[in-house]
């Protein structure tokens, strides 16, 4: 039995997931998802430094959406000389692109906080922000699970609350416990849950089977390599295994393989990911959470220009309606154009916080003379498809079976309406609905004619699935006179607005990739929110934000405050499948109080080709021993305090 205190501290949990069988985009981000709040909070809060740079270094950050005026901030804080460049004519962002009907703001979908809302919520709070937990753990007895069955191929809702669901669900709790008590052992290698899943079980025993199952699924497929079908088989129909678990007939396998897809959130990942099934209409529990003020529901840009409103008192230099053409590696300057004219900042270190697409446009994934980033980087950049998504939102009265406040709900359209996302009462008297589209599906949307024929097409397919779900109250409250605050559509500039530009389901793999830029030998990393996480999250740019803050200071010389706990120094492995199958690990960590992933271990690839490792840890902890295949990364959480240069693994 492996016993939880290894995996923990200060009641905290580390995070971070396993990776997947050796193939690039088989792997999953190795980043620490939790990490960064206790970090923020050791030094002391937000408006504490959380760190000491040279005098007279200077940061441009690039990018003033939240991430890049939070990261300004404590960029200031820590003593850097801070430039701040925009293209828009104000902070913001892709947040500014928005058409808004009177008194109506969009609320981004980007809402989703998910399990690191205690971040985002020390960074709002002094500005009169909360972060408002709308489903908390994705509880099936706060809410009925709006994911649809199939009975003679038709959907058909399924409500937990009323049995409307296979008995296997129910019992999943129990199985995911058992893989703590007893790991799997299948192919190899032994399997170990996430831990912030493990400790999700622990504190939330009646959380919605569904999402346990996802959690299940997730952990087998990162860790084994398993498809659904090898992993339904694997832990309900093999009888014992792991103990305790349900057993599931061959039938309930295939009935469970006819699930639709449920869709990518940050914190349960959807079953179909890894069976390449198309979208169907299905809905899911999504774990969300709402930024709020007053106790309703609170505009984001309103947030990002209140954080803004402060940099100049803390010495900030900001340049608005100035886009960024280039970076000059050997001049050391950022240049760009301002008002037609061309403008250049000195630098020591950039922040780059835009999307992915806006890195490249930058020329930041060029190779060559003037090559910024490594190969790596480089390559990840070109080849990861970030689509972007364009939406509509309309607001509509509330129903009475909304009956809990900011209450996510989520419902999955088909393409080229596809999503259909999220309605949830705001507080008051009204419901929210959001639609998106995807920017590949611009060319099938924009021949119904101009927006507004566009809207009037949105909203009627909306009208119809909704109808044709059980949900005719709300269908019939959706008409073309909705009030609707959208987002412009189809930007000929396309990374002005729109928006989301996220990675796609299936290239965590790049993201590792270009993540472990933070850890390379340059001055110029990519932090924004889609090259430090698996979407666009405003999350994930606040993470964004700590660890491009720890990267600006290691590489200009400065002092990281409470380095044990800084999240840059903790990026953990960095594994590099090249074609003969060797594996790189570039951060090892061990010291008297814990061990890092791999502590004093050792790594490399079996005869099977399945990433192997073997480690053991100190005398002070209960847990020691060989676990000769074991996949990637386990959570081994308690602190370091000793870390140990990278080196190849043998």
């Amino acid at each position: 039995m492996v016993d939880l205190d290894v995996y923990s501290y200060s009641g905290g949990a580390m995070g971070g997931r396993c990776y997947g069988k050796p193939t690039r985009d088989g792997a999953s981000p190795d980043m620490p998802r939790v990490l960064a709040a206790h970090w923020v909070q050791q030094c002391g809060g937000v408006g504490a430094p959380l760190g000491k740079a040279e005098p007279g270094t200077k940061a441009v950050v690039i990018g003033a959406g939240l991430t890049g005026v939070v990261l300004s901030k404590q960029l200031a804080l820590a003593g850097f000389e801070v430039t701040l460049v925009e293209a828009f004519p104000e902070a913001g962002g892709r947040l500014i692109s928005q058409e808004l009907e009177e008194d109506l703001f969009a609320v981004p979908a980007a809402m989703r906080f998910g399990e690191a809302s205690d971040l985002a919520d020390m960074f709002v709070k002094p500005y009169g922000y909360t972060i408002t937990d709308g489903l908390p753990m994705a509880n099936a007895n706060v809410v009925p699970t709006l994911m649809f069955d199939t009975e003679d191929g038709v959907p058909v809702l399924r409500d937990d609350k009323r049995g409307i669901m296979p008995d296997a669900y129910l019992n999943a709790s129990a199985g995911m416990k058992a893989l703590f008590e007893q790991p799997i052992f299948h192919d190899g290698l032994f399997m170990f849950p996430p831990l912030n899943d493990f400790r999700m079980l622990l504190e939330n025993p009646n959380a919605d089977p569904v999402a346990l199952l996802e959690i299940g699924q997730r952990v087998y497929n990162y860790v084994a390599g398993l498809d659904i079908e090898e992993f339904y088989t694997k832990v309900f129909v093999d009888n014992g295994t792991p103990p305790g678990s349900v057993s599931w007939s061959e039938d309930d396998v295939a009935r469970a393989l006819q699930l639709p897809a449920t869709g990518r959130h940050d914190t349960f990942s959807d079953i179909s990911a890894w069976t390449d099934m198309k979208w169907f209409l299905t809905g899911s529990v999504v774990n969300q959470t709402c930024l709020t003020k007053g106790g309703k529901m609170a505009d984001a840009h309103e947030l990002v220009l209140d954080m803004a409103a402060e940099l100049g008192g803390l010495g900030v230099e900001e340049h608005y309606g100035t886009r960024v053409v280039g970076v000059d590696k050997d001049l050391k300057r950022v240049n760009a154009t301002q008002n037609g004219r061309a403008v250049s900042f000195d630098y020591d270190v950039v922040l780059v916080t835009t999307t992915v697409p806006g890195a490249v446009k930058m020329g930041l994934a060029e190779t060559g003379a003037n090559q910024i980033l490594s190969d790596e980087v480089c390559a990840a950049l070109k080849e990861i498809n970030c689509p972007q998504t364009s939406k509509i939102e309309w607001v509509v009265s509330a129903q009475p079976w909304i009956d809990d406040p900011y209450l996510p709900r989520n419902i999955q359209m088909p393409s080229p309406f596809c999503p259909f996302y999220m309605l949830f009462n705001d507080g008051d008297e009204y419901a929210r609905v959001h639609c998106y589209a995807w920017a590949s599906d611009g060319p099938s949307l924009e021949a119904k004619g101009d927006a507004n024929d566009i809207r009037k097409a949105i909203i009627a397919n909306a009208h119809d699935l909704l109808d044709d779900t059980q949900f005719s109250a709300i269908a019939d409250a959706i008409d073309d006179t909705s009030r609707v605050a959208a987002v412009k559509h189809w930007h000929s500039d396309p990374l002005a607005g729109g928006g989301w530009t996220f990675p796609t389901a299936g290239q965590d793999g790049l993201v590792l990739d270009i993540l472990h830029n933070l850890s390379d030998d340059s001055s110029v990393f990519l932090c924004g929110s889609a090259a430090v996480g698996e979407g666009a999250w405003l999350v994930d740019g606040l993470r964004g934000v700590c660890l491009g803050l720890g990267a600006a200071l290691k590489a200009t010389g400065g002092e990281i405050s409470c380095p044990e706990w800084a999240p840059i120094n903790r990026l953990g492995f960095h594994i590099n499948y090249s074609e003969g199958r060797e594996a790189v690990c570039s951060t090892v960590y061990s010291g008297n109080t814990g061990v890092s992933p791999m502590g004093y271990g050792t790594c490399g690839i079996d005869a099977s080709n399945a990433y192997s490792s073997s480690f053991s840890t100190p005398p002070a902890l209960t847990a020691s021993g060989t676990f000769p295949s074991l996949l990637g990364r386990i959570h081994m959480s308690s602190i370091p305090t000793n870390p140990i240069p990278s080196k190849p693994c043998a």
